[in-house]
């Protein structure tokens, strides 16, 4: 719960894409989990705005085949 309460806090104050530089060792399914749930649950415009929190913390990665499939989701669903 410290985990889900400390990614919304980051992302609430305009700093999620800083989730990126924390390393979450053992944590990352966690926080894309967390991630993703804000994404599916919240307008594409919205603040704050999941989809682009979690589109960086893929591309950060390395990991784009996902960081695009979020994106592709996002147009897909039309959470706008």
């Amino acid at each position: 719960m410290h985990l889900h309460t400390f990614i919304k806090t980051l992302s609430e104050t305009g700093n999620g894409p800083k989730l990126s530089l924390f390393p979450f060792t053992d944590l990352q399914e966690e926080v894309e989990r967390v991630l993703n749930k804000g994404a599916r649950q919240t307008p594409v415009l919205a603040h704050p705005n999941y989809h682009t929190i979690l589109y960086a913390y893929y591309t950060y990665r390395g990991d784009y085949r996902n960081g695009m499939q979020n994106n592709c989701s996002m147009d897909h669903f039309g959470n706008v």
